[in-house]
């Protein structure tokens, strides 16, 4: 016992003589203390587990720390950690541990195989338009000191898109009035920049200097910019709640705070056309990459685009658009959905209990752990174990006891068993359905090789079937568009609502589980934007909507009577994705009659794009409205195009004719 704890205490001392090595290579005091203070969640952890030896820790320690940093650990303020905080702690841990092995304290990294959450492209969750700012300065009582110095804080938040710890150390010569340039010193990264400033925010700031600090400085001098009554300085954290206490009393439907002001300038300077790098001079970015991020949230191109090429936007509906959109932009939390506990999800699904006897129980169990541990979703997670159990049970029925008995001729029999499979309706499995089920397979035994549950991953070399290129099952004319979009009863609620989720799938393209979560605070109806927040692939976008899609939902809206958040909602909440997969199935057999359509929603999407790329739209545009990580998948839309296509056949033909 005394050798585990004098052992244990060794991490103590390799933990200080990493944060030593930290502060000899000039790291920031922040990022002393951001790893301080990961490592000590990394002991408490070990503690608890009782973990004898610093020297015991290896791989499956260091994934079932993932596992309590992504599942079970619950912040300050009773939640899970989002992904970036999460990655942090694993950040910290695998650098740790990277410096141990090269300074040869451990034989190996037991940190290496450490993976990162996926947490998507996130893009800011509001931004804050030109009428947003105007109010927000307007509702500020500067007729007060106090209100003065809000003034000013949140027009040189606006103004400069500095960091809230930026703002905070500002003193008073870091200010050049002549100049209209603010100097700010030891930035992030300890990089110093000269950031411009505009003559709104310069006169509020000269207010501030000549009225607020002299007066509160007759305490106590202070040579920093924004001080406290007693001449203190003000502190990052109090500039935070001055920024979100003005946002929110402007009651404009939005949350947010410093970092509000600093992606609202960010991305009215690219919208405006003010070049990426000097955008990124100005935020002090250190990457460009990181500035990109604002490009795609840089959306006046996109919707010009969207606005050109759709083939509703020149519609106009001026009896819906002229109205008030008061009902529309009322205050909304946008409140974040809990993520489901994947254990939980497969107890509710009863997907763990033919399992419970089973010779092969801790192999799955391992493996889903394993899979959570690399950060997969709860859909994905659950989806991959029911083929897994599939596969399970048919090593069951033959008899198999251990996995280590498996051989590569068992593999390749499984995959001729899937081959010949039938369905109930005596159909064979699809060459898309047998692949997935293969793929499965190798991931289950890659984890278990991994793990070193078996010699070496006999899956690895099984082949997957060659799949065809699919096309949509059905792409609606305009023509037909039209049709569908006038069948419902504008006179019932239930008739707008089924409009608006039809306008609102062709206007967008969305998916359905999009539209499923999406809440009247994610409509921007100044700009005509919809935030599509966690997408798939957990990836943030704005795409556009047409301004007669926005008349629909702004009539839809104003009549409904639901109280819910989300925008589409009925008696009980929000709708699922069943009920508006019905409604927009419902809709379309009016028009085809009761000919079988797969995917209702999907069709609208796929008209969207083709539609879209028949009017010219670039592939790439079309690319980012419809949320696609790769641009193979949406030029699958150019082989559906037919009449595009037509036409560059009928204008080469006609040269050529003329030529002869």
């Amino acid at each position: 016992m005394k050798n585990a704890k004098r052992e244990l205490g060794m991490l103590k001392i390799y933990v200080e003589k990493y944060l030593l090595y930290l502060r000899q290579n000039n790291a920031s005091p922040y990022t002393v203390q951001i790893r301080h203070v990961g490592l000590k969640l990394f002991q408490r952890f070990c503690e608890t587990r009782q973990v004898q030896s610093v020297f015991d820790i290896d791989y499956a320690v260091i994934d079932a720390f993932a596992r309590y940093v992504r599942y079970e650990y619950i912040g300050k303020h009773k939640q899970g950690l989002c992904a970036s905080t999460q990655n942090n702690y694993f950040a910290t841990v695998r650098a740790f541990f990277l410096f141990l092995a090269e300074n040869n304290l451990l034989l190996y990294n037991p940190a290496e195989r450490l993976t990162y959450t996926k947490g998507g492209r996130k893009l800011p969750a509001y931004v804050l338009s030109k009428t947003d700012a105007v109010q927000i300065f307007e509702h500020l009582r500067t007729t007060t000191l106090y209100g003065l110095r809000s003034r000013a804080i949140v027009e040189l938040l606006y103004s400069s898109g500095l960091r809230k710890k930026e703002l905070a150390n500002l003193k008073i010569y870091d200010l050049a009035f002549e100049n209209g340039v603010v100097h700010v010193r030891q930035g992030k990264g300890g990089h110093d920049r000269f950031v411009p400033v505009t003559e709104r925010a310069l006169f509020w700031l000269r207010r501030w200097f000549n009225e607020g600090h002299k007066k509160y400085s007759q305490k106590q001098a202070s040579e920093y910019l924004f001080i406290r009554k007693d001449g203190s300085l003000l502190g990052a954290a109090a500039v935070s709640r001055i920024a979100g206490n003005a946002i929110s009393r402007a009651h404009i439907g939005k949350i947010g705070g410093c970092h509000l002001f600093r992606h609202s300038m960010a991305t009215a300077m690219l919208e405006a056309g003010a070049d990426v790098r000097y955008v990124q001079e100005m935020l002090g970015h250190r990457r460009i990459s990181t500035t990109e991020r604002y490009t795609r949230v840089d959306r006046s191109f996109l919707k010009a685009m969207h606005n050109r090429f759709h083939p509703l936007t020149a519609d106009g509906s001026a009896s819906l658009t002229n109205q008030s959109t008061a009902a529309a932009t009322q205050p909304i939390n946008r409140e974040t959905p809990a993520k489901e506990d994947f254990k939980d999800a497969y107890l509710k699904r009863k997907i763990f209990y033919p399992l419970a006897e089973s010779p092969f129980y801790a192999a799955f169990v391992g493996h889903i752990e394993a899979c959570q541990a690399r950060g997969w979703s709860v859909q994905s997670i659950y989806t991959h174990s029911f083929r897994l159990l599939s596969f399970i049970r048919y090593l069951a029925e033959r008899g198999f006891k251990e996995i280590t008995t498996i051989t590569r001729t068992d593999l390749e029999a499984y995959r001729e068993f899937i081959f010949q499979y039938r369905k109930p309706n005596g159909a064979p499995l699809s060459f898309a359905s047998q692949s997935q089920y293969l793929i499965t397979m190798r991931v289950f035994f890659s984890t278990l090789a991994e793990e070193g549950r078996i010699l070496c991953n006999i899956a690895s070399g099984i082949k997957l079937p060659k799949l065809g290129r699919t096309l949509p099952q059905v792409i609606l004319s305009t023509t037909e568009v039209e049709k569908l979009l006038g069948l419902p009863d504008m006179t019932i609620h239930s008739g707008r609502r089924a409009r608006a989720i039809l306008e609102t799938f062709y206007a967008t393209g969305l998916r359905l589980k999009e539209a499923t979560l999406l809440k009247i605070a994610d409509i921007d109806f100044e700009r005509g934007l919809v935030y599509v927040a966690s997408g798939k692939g957990e990836k943030d976008r704005y795409v556009p909507i047409t301004s007669r899609a926005l008349g629909v939902l702004t009539d839809y809206i104003a009549n409904r009577k639901e109280k819910s958040a989300y925008l589409f909602a009925g008696p009980f909440g929000k709708l699922t994705g069943d009920a508006i997969q019905d409604i927009v199935k419902r809709h379309i057999r009016q028009l085809f009659g009761e000919k079988k359509i797969r995917g209702a929603c999907h069709v609208l999407r796929h008209t969207f794009a083709t539609h879209l790329l028949e009017a010219g739209c670039d592939t790439r545009l079309i690319q980012e409205m419809l949320g696609h990580a790769s641009l193979e998948t949406t030029q699958r839309y150019t082989h559906v195009s037919i009449r595009r296509l037509k036409e560059v056949h009928t204008a080469a033909f006609q040269r050529i004719y003329k030529r002869a």
